[in-house]
């Protein structure tokens, strides 16, 4: 890392070497592969692991569970999510939702 970012959170994070952190992100418990570029407004959660040469641009949430291989690009305000099964109060489908709610 070039610099220490003066607005961050970085605890027990493995940084790799050429990862640029910038201002205002969190990194909790996380290893960061080398050459990487970390924009602002970034949160990382514990046990994420992201690969060489990666480039996570900003307002981006990724919470534990997560891996990102090497080479791949996040765009703005993506949110990764570890809830593999969400729930909704109404069953039945949005579709079917919307259709008792009159909307078409």
């Amino acid at each position: 890392m070039k610099r220490s970012p003066k607005y961050s959170f970085l605890k027990d994070a493995e940084i790799g070497e050429g990862t640029v952190v910038h201002d205002q992100v969190n990194l909790y418990k996380c290893k960061i592969g080398r050459n990487c570029k970390i924009d602002a407004f970034v949160y990382v959660e514990e046990g994420v692991v992201i690969g060489d040469y990666c480039k996570i641009r900003p307002f981006v949430f990724i919470p534990t569970g997560v891996t990102i291989e090497d080479d791949v690009f996040v765009g703005p305000n993506v949110s990764f999510t570890n809830d593999k099964y969400p729930r909704v109060r109404e069953s039945g489908s949005f579709f079917e939702q919307g259709l008792r709610r009159g909307l078409r």
